[in-house]
């Protein structure tokens, strides 16, 4: 993928501001179609614009054509997510099963038009003395489970999947962690809230403070694998509507303290204030480090959602570069066994797997123009910038994904 242009972010911001504001900025000659849509796309948030499409000028016909087909086919897995999640929560409350929405959602219903948010699986949390019922729950009615880890049980049924949550940040040695005991201690405030403006489709929801820890989490989650503007988006669309300088002062603020996330609540906030906005009520941000926010942005352009762009690969491997020689060896052999069809087959050529991922992460590379001196020198730059904000942001994992 070629370096996003200066104006080509501008662009970005421009649309973003325009669809999800009160923001009017001139659209008419903003847009060169093929490159924006292709960075808005890649971060899964192209959808958001589907209703000024018509105010933008087109050179590319056929593309904004494909522009609103993708935006009528993220309405209509709207309406499908929803129906099936109504299903879901109404035979969990026939089970006696008491659960909460995580993101989804808790996190559309904070857009102008929450259907033109893309929605991925449906996350619910469970208190761990439920979890084996809730489990047991989806395993009699036909869920298939795709994936198990520390946090969740990862269910699938009819198209869609399902994250079964009795943990947000669990800890290795299996005691409750201050985040999770936030959480748990907000059941007791969980209320119904509408996902679209209709009002038809109701869901548990937390209360301000725990929904807006959740969303903090879940960014800080991707830091390592690759935050992109949809995660940011879902926490500036709640923070500009709920965190104002009132609610920060009044408590908010010392909750993201006390959990860590406070960084990066301040610094997706700058960010997303600066060139998104407007939010008069909202100067808690204004102290932001402004070359933690200039590595933010980076990171999220490079990444894409949770990794989707195709200079992931380059983020990557700049992120577990500084953690060692040896580590990326690790990541390369373990990448190489999980994409080398040939070594899947045959046992023989299972040692060489990390050689396999090596050669093509070089390729890659070579194809991007980042083999040369310069571009060295301003990787390796990259890799101890985004590990020195993973360090600021709490967010540094091992390879468990229990934190550092």
């Amino acid at each position: 993928m070629a370096k996003i242009t200066d104006k080509t972010k501008e662009m970005f911001f421009g649309l973003l501001r325009r669809a999800l504001t009160d923001g009017t900025p001139e659209l008419s000659n903003l847009l060169s179609c093929d490159e924006v849509y292709g960075v808005m796309n890649k971060q899964t948030v192209s959808e958001l614009c589907g209703d000024i499409l018509d105010e933008l000028s087109f050179d590319n016909k056929e593309l904004k054509e494909e522009w609103k087909i993708s935006a009528y086919r993220c309405m209509s897995h709207f309406y499908s997510y929803h129906e099936f999640q109504n299903d879901l929560l109404s035979e969990l409350n026939e089970a006696g099963l008491k659960t909460v929405i995580l993101k989804g959602s808790a996190a559309a219903s904070n857009y102008p038009r929450p259907e033109l948010r893309e929605m991925g699986d449906i996350d619910l949390l469970f208190k761990p003395s439920d979890f084996e019922t809730a489990a047991k729950f989806f395993n009699d009615r036909g869920y298939r489970i795709l994936e198990t880890t520390p946090r969740h049980i990862c269910f699938f049924k009819d198209g869609f999947e399902v994250e079964a949550h009795n943990s947000m940040v669990p800890l290795r040695d299996g005691t409750e962690s201050a985040f999770d005991k936030k959480l748990f201690e907000g059941f007791d405030k969980i209320k119904e809230k509408a996902a679209d403006n209709d009002g038809e489709y109701m869901f548990p929801c937390f209360d301000v403070t725990e929904n807006g820890l959740v969303l903090l989490e879940h960014a800080r989650i991707h830091m390592n694998s690759g935050i992109g503007f949809k995660q940011i988006l879902d926490w500036w669309m709640f923070a500009r509507k709920e965190i104002t300088d009132d609610v920060w002062n009044g408590g908010f603020g010392k909750a993201t303290r006390g959990l860590g996330l406070d960084t990066l609540a301040i610094t997706m906030t700058k960010l997303c204030k600066d060139t998104i906005g407007p939010a008069d009520n909202i100067t808690w941000c204004d102290s932001a480090d402004m070359e933690l926010v200039e590595t933010l942005k980076e990171a999220a352009f490079l990444s894409g959602n949770m990794g989707r762009t195709d200079s992931a690969d380059r983020v990557r491997l700049s992120l577990e570069r500084k953690r060692g020689f040896f580590n990326i060896l690790s990541v390369l052999e373990r990448e190489g066994l999980e994409t080398w069809e040939a070594a899947k087959k045959h046992r023989i050529l299972r040692p060489f797997a990390w050689i396999y991922r090596g050669l093509y992460y070089f390729e890659a590379l070579k194809k991007d123009g980042a083999i040369s001196p310069d571009n060295i020198i301003r990787e390796a730059e990259d890799s101890k910038r985004f590990q020195d904000m993973l360090s600021v942001m709490n967010a540094k994992r091992d390879d468990e994904g229990y934190y550092l």
